[in-house]
């Protein structure tokens, strides 16, 4: 027998795909399966695979990046199972700490999704943040971001500094930037990266960004660096800042950049320390045009 899962959406038109997890953190419908669209932005995936009990189900767009990450409850018998289903309830033990490292941290690519669930057991929630912490390794952190004894309405898993601009590979980053917005510490907004797999870095040394964006031929580029360009931690977690002004996002033309960011040590050695195969996206500003 198989199931059918059903995914619902914010968007149509889309092509998704759905991979399924088990508690060890591996795929169980290998190579992800194809979602159709049906009526009122709801995608449904047909699973030939038998399978009975929880999985972390992720989400798919065309450019095999991760837009969702839930859980759903199937069974062989050919019925029909929501993701994150409301009425579904996870058992009291619910998914290892170690199953969703692996389905939402992937320490080679470096990837970094949100997820939620149901918990319906007495869970203390600092330990189970220090549990998931611990196995998704150094540089992270997790936050427990609305928690009651009768459910964990929703688990946040950020970096240790700055939430949604985790350093990734082959991925975009799920914060978008924004024509003519400033973006700094004093604001709450400044762009970091961290990483504590990348040697101490040294006084005196710069760090860029930069972006390129090909379309039709063309390329348009950008970069931030100089005064707008900080090392504030240079041994543990490192972590790289930008701070572009408004002046200079203003410039910015909107579309999916490449970018990466590269250190530069003072005696010229230079190392990457973002990217490459990685990107951001610049949206226009509709006040501006208005």
């Amino acid at each position: 027998m198989s199931c059918t899962v059903v995914f619902y959406h914010d968007a149509t038109g889309e092509s998704l795909t759905l991979t399924l997890r088990n508690n060890a953190g591996a795929i169980v419908n290998s190579g992800g399966t194809s979602l159709t669209e049906s009526a009122g932005l709801r995608y449904t995936a047909s699973v030939s695979q038998a399978l009975a009990g929880w999985y972390v189900a992720q989400i798919y767009d065309a450019n095999d990046d991760v837009i969702y990450t839930g859980s759903v409850k199937v069974a062989n018998d050919s019925g029909i199972y929501r993701i994150d289903d409301p009425a579904a309830e996870i058992p009291a033990a619910g998914p290892t700490a170690n199953a969703i490292a692996s389905a939402i941290w992937s320490a080679d690519q470096r990837t970094l999704t949100k997820f939620g669930f149901n918990v319906t057991a007495e869970v203390n929630p600092e330990q189970l943040s220090d549990a998931i912490g611990a196995a998704m390794g150094d540089g992270v952190s997790v936050e427990v971001a609305s928690f009651t004894p009768a459910a964990l309405a929703q688990i946040a898993v950020t970096r240790t500094i700055h939430a949604d601009m985790p350093t990734l590979g082959q991925q975009l980053l799920p914060q978008p930037f924004i024509q003519g917005d400033t973006y700094s510490l004093a604001l709450n907004s400044a762009i970091e990266f961290s990483r504590s797999d990348f040697p101490d870095l040294p006084e005196g040394m710069n760090a860029k960004l930069s972006a390129v964006k090909r379309e039709s031929g063309q390329e348009t580029r950008f970069e931030i660096s100089g005064d707008q360009a900080s090392v504030p931690a240079r041994t543990g977690t490192k972590i790289v800042r930008f701070e572009p002004t408004a002046e200079q996002t203003r410039l910015w033309e909107p579309g999916k950049y490449e970018f990466d960011v590269q250190l530069t040590w003072p005696n010229g050695s230079t190392r990457t320390f973002v990217g490459p195969n990685v990107f951001l996206r610049v949206l226009a500003d509709v006040s501006a045009s208005s």
